[in-house]
């Protein structure tokens, strides 16, 4: 298979990442160079700061997509697909966002959507693990030292360190289930249970 060659933005973009991964101190790849004592600690923060940032990029999309189901229902038009981009030109739609939405927690979002029609428990529950998880992560730079994980001494996920690979990956199978379910519920389609 031949590679096609980068475009300049796509250069550009790449060239950004690099750098940002380097202030943001995430980058492993000049691991060596740093004194063998510390390489340990610098790849658990490394890991530290990857995972953290996903269960935050997680939670905001799992707010956006509850918001978009919400939006879906007061906003709906019969027989009309809903637009956004037409709606945020109206005064009406962005009162209600930035006035209602924007001052709505992810949990007020559940209930709201759940009060209109029921939000099947595992989802309602992996929601609150989410929430749970994301507040220790965002709230403290030492999460494991919160009084919910004071027994492990770890941020535990379903019985699972969440600053390991399996506790990423246990985070993963309550994430994907979710957001697909939250997906085909602002759009109107269901997956089978």
């Amino acid at each position: 298979m031949q590679l096609t060659p980068l475009t300049r933005a796509q250069k550009r973009l790449l060239k950004d990442i690099r750098e940002a991964v380097s202030i943001a101190r995430i980058d492993p790849s000049d691991i060596e160079e740093y004194d063998p004592q510390w390489r340990t600690t610098i790849l658990q923060l490394i890991l530290r700061k990857i995972i953290a940032g996903y269960v935050v990029d997680t939670y905001t999309f799992i707010d956006e997509q509850m918001s978009d189901a919400i939006c879906r229902i007061y906003f709906k038009k019969p027989a009309r697909p809903i637009h956004f981009g037409r709606l945020w030109k109206t005064k009406k739609f962005k009162s209600f966002v930035h006035n209602g939405l924007d001052n709505l927690y992810p949990l007020h979002k559940m209930r709201l959507l759940h009060d209109i029609k029921p939000i099947p428990n595992e989802f309602r529950d992996t929601i609150q693990r989410i929430n749970d998880v994301r507040n220790a992560l965002a709230h403290s730079f030492f999460p494991e030292n919160r009084r919910s994980y004071k027994e492990h001494k770890k941020v535990m996920y379903r019985g699972v360190d969440l600053f390991t690979l399996a506790g990423l990956e246990r985070f993963e199978q309550d994430r994907q289930p979710l957001t697909d379910y939250l997906w085909f519920r602002a759009h109107g389609k269901y997956p089978a249970h």
